[in-house]
């Protein structure tokens, strides 16, 4: 049991924004690739099954978005913008090299953005989910209690997690909210 809390320390990292401490996690050896997990119900444990098979030959950095699993939500606007900002932290705080980022939905559009504001920081861009965005807000009609009912066993987990639980009621009500998916 020792063994495996020492194994679990050395996995598990902090970085501290101008605003937010953020999470992450790295396995493995060899070129880096930073995996990036979907919004709203997105999470690193979805991303569990694409970390453990590249962990065997990769270097993998999985790191919680803002709001999600460990990480703060912070005071700046919730856009991709801030999201490549805050990406391009957790891999220098691990790496100078160039890296690969497979990216599922809005981890795909962040990567997007990532790429584009630090293009030597990006290797290889994967993807996967992002279909054709309309610049601008966008407007959800749910709220976070209708969210929570969708996976009531997946919410839970994620509570326990996160910093500041009494927060996640900003996340449906703010205006911050609706800029997260704009660019």
């Amino acid at each position: 049991m020792a063994l495996l809390r020492e194994i679990i320390r050395e996995q598990v990292h902090y970085v501290q924004t101008s605003d937010a401490r953020l999470y992450y996690e790295v396995y493995g050896k060899g070129s880096p690739v930073v995996i990036l997990h979907g919004g709203i119900m997105g999470s690193t444990y979805e991303m569990v099954q694409l970390i453990d098979s590249l962990s065997k030959s990769y270097r993998v950095i999985a790191m919680s978005a803002r709001e999600h699993g460990k990480s703060e939500i912070g005071t700046a606007p919730l856009t991709y913008e801030q999201q490549a900002v805050d990406v391009q932290a957790v891999i220098r705080a691990v790496t100078q090299d160039s890296v690969i980022v497979p990216g599922f939905s809005a981890g795909a559009y962040a990567g997007y953005k990532l790429a584009s504001m630090y293009p030597a920081t990006v290797r290889k861009l994967i993807a996967i989910g992002a279909a054709e965005m309309v610049p601008g807000p966008s407007s959800y009609q749910f709220t976070i209690q209708q969210v929570i009912r969708l996976d009531s066993l997946y919410w839970t987990q994620q509570l326990a997690l996160v910093p500041e639980p009494q927060r996640l009621s900003d996340l449906a009500s703010s205006p911050r909210r609706g800029t997260w998916y704009s660019y």
